[in-house]
């Protein structure tokens, strides 16, 4: 079951998903976005890399991904440039998707 709640920013608005069966939904989810040509990346801190590292590997397998690290010293403009740099190494558009798990300063930077 998943539920959904809504952000509510105007143009800027935006979804957050809460389930139980998240893998699923994910694989599908990152499988119809390669069938539709578009690009998927993954954005998560060390702490979560470490300890929900079976998930990832579950739900995104082989998409490429970057760490950053956990905390708030990671809210910088060089941690923001290695967002960008990363995206652009990986050939991302504005049609690909970044997967952001985590929250916080991963939220903030993906």
């Amino acid at each position: 079951m998943t539920n959904e709640l809504r952000v509510e920013l105007g143009t800027r608005s935006y979804p957050i998903h809460f389930s139980n069966g998240a893998v699923s939904a994910l694989q599908q989810a990152v499988a119809e976005a390669g069938k539709q040509g578009r690009k998927s990346v993954l954005l998560t801190d060390e702490g979560v890399a470490v300890a929900q590292a079976e998930f990832l590997k579950q739900c995104f397998g082989s998409v490429p991904r970057l760490t950053v690290g956990a905390g708030e010293k990671s809210k910088s403009l060089a941690s923001y440039g290695r967002v960008q740099d990363f995206l652009a190494a990986n050939g991302v558009t504005r049609q690909g998707l970044l997967w952001v798990v985590g929250g916080g300063v991963v939220g903030d930077l993906g």
